[in-house]
């Protein structure tokens, strides 16, 4: 028998099953016999995850873009621009 893996391996895919179980996990907290502080712990952690893999890793990735280029252009730039570089790395607003 074909192993089913339920959770997806491409990142792109799992900020979305993420979203989806937290939002379905309380529905059925009764049958899994899960308490309520059970039930909140784990829909915390999934909507964190899932705000990492899907907002965080994207803008942390074009910040480090933009930290490379203002490397390379400090580095080989004639001088004459005024290099801006990212000073700073800002997250995106939690949803």
């Amino acid at each position: 028998m074909k192993r089913q893996d339920y959770y997806p391996g491409k990142l792109s895919e799992q900020a979305q099953w993420l979203s989806n179980f937290a939002l379905q996990l309380p529905r059925h907290a009764a049958a899994l016999n899960f308490t309520a502080q059970e039930i909140e712990g784990a829909v915390a952690d999934a909507l964190w995850l899932a705000y990492l893999i899907g907002h965080w890793r994207p803008s942390a990735a074009a910040w480090h873009r933009s930290l490379a280029a203002a490397l390379e252009h400090a580095q080989t730039g004639s001088g004459m621009a005024v290099a801006v570089a990212a000073l700073g790395f800002e997250p995106p607003p939690l949803p």
